[in-house]
């Protein structure tokens, strides 16, 4: 019986680690994905965390067993709301971006990684809506804002029969804003699941 029970314990732990991804020296996959999280612009008075998403797609280069590269394109719709104040409700600045993150993926464990890296974005449009005396009004502020975006990914994922999950803050290193004096940086927290297919 115990015999037995040592079997079944060793069968189950081979296909358990079968499941976690085995980063294979010098092969490619390519990894469709989408997520939402929290973003917010730093230094705007009142400014809030809102929700936001992406979609996109990331290529992934294994140089060993433990480190990769991976270089992706992503629409991020990105923003940030504001307080309600002085009659004004519901106010929400919505930014999309185009943007592509090239990280290095340092795998500490069977499908688990820790990355960073650097993501140029460039901005596509942005929209302000907000209500006022129960009307809605919306106004496109593109103008507002500096085309060019650029932040530093840093994040951890988890990957098990190529279901990849990934969290990774954001942190902005360029101005966002065009005007006022003060300097704003997209602030963000995106958490993705995704897919690997080998190429």
């Amino acid at each position: 019986m115990k015999m037995k029970k040592m079997i079944m314990a060793v069968a189950l732990a081979a296909a358990t680690a079968a499941g976690y991804a085995q980063n294979e020296p010098e092969t490619m996959t390519i990894q469709p994905k989408g997520g939402f999280g929290l973003a917010t612009l730093t230094d705007v008075p009142k400014a809030e965390m809102a929700g936001v998403g992406m979609f996109g797609g990331e290529l992934e280069y294994a140089l060993n067993e433990k480190l990769s590269i991976g270089a992706g394109i992503n629409f991020d719709m990105l923003g940030y709301s504001i307080e309600d104040t002085e009659g004004i409700k519901d106010w929400y600045t919505n930014m999309n971006y185009l943007a592509l993150p090239a990280v290095a993926n340092f795998y500490i464990w069977k499908g688990l990684a820790l990355k960073a890296g650097l993501q140029p974005g460039f901005l596509l449009s942005a929209k302000e809506s907000y209500k006022l005396n129960g009307d809605k009004h919306e106004t496109t502020v593109t103008s507002s804002f500096n085309k060019f975006d650029l932040s530093i990914p840093i994040g951890i994922s988890f990957e098990f029969s190529r279901v990849v999950i990934d969290a990774r803050y954001l942190l902005g290193l360029t101005k966002v804003n065009k005007e006022g004096d003060k300097t704003c940086h997209n602030s963000v927290i995106l958490i993705t699941t995704g897919y690997k297919f080998k190429l």
